[in-house]
């Protein structure tokens, strides 16, 4: 990957929002929230920029959407279809 963050630490994070989505397949949040509400809670502190690479690589693989809006950020969850599903209830890659 070229990101300035270690591999190791966007994959858990994957793994820990894999996890969220898998037990609430409905949330949806911007990066903030996500950040803020899915992860602190349980995984801990994580950089909004390493949340944003993990993201994008899922928005990438097809397992979440992002939904855009003029008058908000955009809005990640789960995507409709075989790929979110699949992998939406692993808990380990």
């Amino acid at each position: 990957m070229d990101h300035p963050f270690p591999d190791a630490d966007v994959h858990a994070v994957q793994e820990a929002l894999c996890r969220y989505l898998a037990q609430r397949p409905q949330a949806a949040d911007t990066a903030k929230g996500i950040q803020r509400w899915w992860l602190a809670p349980s995984f801990g502190e994580v950089a909004l920029a390493t949340v944003q690479v993990a993201l994008d690589q899922m928005l990438a693989e097809g397992l979440i959407e992002r939904r855009t809006s003029p008058w908000s950020d955009a809005v990640y969850a789960l995507a409709a279809g075989p790929a979110s599903a699949t992998r939406s209830g692993e808990t380990a890659h």
